[in-house]
């Protein structure tokens, strides 16, 4: 009965769903305003959420670059045809 109970779970709880119940946990979470490594308090899922905030601020701060970028490129060029329409 017990090695059935033993089987039984183990067929349960292979790698791919505990990572598909990790995503459901952590979905979960997030309509909370918390993370996994809140729930789980394990430092993988504590590491991966701080990767993962890192990720995201890196591409924050490249858009704003970019963004910043064309508009100083834009209002340059407009500069730069008003000058030499004036010295013609």
């Amino acid at each position: 009965m017990i090695s059935y109970v033993i089987a039984t779970l183990g067929s349960f709880f292979t790698k791919e769903r505990m990572a598909e119940l990790k995503n459901f946990v952590g979905s979960a979470a997030e309509s909370f305003g918390k993370t996994l490594a809140d729930i789980t308090h394990d430092i993988k899922d504590k590491f991966f959420s701080a990767m993962s905030w890192v990720e995201d601020t890196w591409n924050d701060a490249t858009k704003t670059v970019k963004e910043g970028a064309e508009k100083t490129s834009e209002s340059v060029k407009e500069t730069f045809e008003k000058m030499t329409k004036k010295s013609e």
